[in-house]
């Protein structure tokens, strides 16, 4: 994981105290064990394991459809880096509401390197 944030110039820093804080516009790995992430939005805090970040195709074909995930993202701030399943990690923009099919419609802006942009959509 060090390595891809580094490959993609995002600050990070490894740390096996569960006590650890990260800085200001770093992203602090957790070296340890767990199964599987958990998140406590009231202090902005989301753990990752492993196999939630690196997947084999098949369960990526296989998983089942989510729910509109805006609602997982009402703690984010503009700036936030988020990691998305398909695309790895990003910085969440903000929302944008963009004309599809001559419809206007809300989605979430994220934006990588080389000032690539995703935009997906708050609602399914």
């Amino acid at each position: 994981m060090s390595g891809l944030l580094s490959q993609n110039k995002v600050r990070a820093r490894e740390e096996i105290s569960p006590f650890a804080s990260p800085r200001t516009g770093e992203v602090l790995l957790l070296v340890g064990e767990i199964d599987r992430g958990w998140s406590y939005p009231p202090e902005r805090v989301t753990f990752f394991a492993e196999r939630d970040i690196f997947t084999e195709e098949k369960i990526l074909v296989s998983r089942p459809p989510r729910k509109a995930f805006a609602s997982h993202f009402q703690d984010l701030r503009e700036n936030d880096y988020i990691v998305h399943t398909d695309y790895g990690i990003g910085i969440f923009r903000g929302l944008i509401r963009l004309e599809v099919d001559s419809q206007n419609r809300e989605f979430i802006e994220l934006s990588y390197q080389d000032e690539d942009r995703l935009y997906v959509p708050s609602r399914t």
